[in-house]
């Protein structure tokens, strides 16, 4: 899916039911956040499908406590609360204190995000997204590549010497 080929993060928000190919769309966010009412599930084998049109089957065994909470999940149809969606790493946080909370937090962590050269963001993407479909090997070495092409960078010089200034080096 082409949001996980983006070179910015993209940050989902659920709020209720997140079932089926909502639930698909979400496994391709790279951070997910939720409030204490949310619940995840994948009932299609119920209706005789797969959750196959958006990648469940996928992704969820890559994010969800690995492969048997997984196919627990596909096999049953069983929905998960907010905070069993946290324990096996759906979500990133759950928010007790509804949407507004939940809202204000991720405004936060995209003012954080935007402190960060966007190059930089968009390269560490790639390179977590490289574990998805590589061996660990090739990951790593695509991840030094990648390094490699930041050091040479102006704002990555910049933004170096500015850290090691902070720190009394130089």
């Amino acid at each position: 899916m082409r949001i996980r080929s983006l070179d910015i993060p993209v940050i989902a928000e659920v709020h209720g039911y997140c079932l089926g190919g909502g639930f698909e769309l979400v496994q391709f966010c790279d951070m997910v956040y939720c409030t204490e009412d949310a619940v995840f599930g994948q009932p299609e084998v119920r209706i005789g499908i797969i959750p196959g049109g958006g990648g469940g089957t996928q992704n969820l065994p890559r994010i969800a406590g690995g492969q048997r909470a997984a196919r627990e999940m596909v096999f049953t149809a069983r929905r998960i609360g907010a905070q069993e969606a946290l324990r096996l790493g759906v979500v990133n946080r759950v928010f007790g204190g509804g949407q507004d909370e939940m809202h204000r937090y991720v405004m936060d962590t995209v003012s954080e995000i935007s402190q960060a050269p966007r190059v930089t963001i968009a390269y560490a993407k790639r390179a977590m997204n490289a574990t998805l479909s590589t061996p660990i090997q090739d990951g790593l070495a695509f991840e030094r590549h990648l390094v490699k092409a930041l050091f040479g960078s102006p704002e990555t010089e910049r933004l170096m010497s500015a850290f090691l200034s902070r720190q009394g080096h130089r």
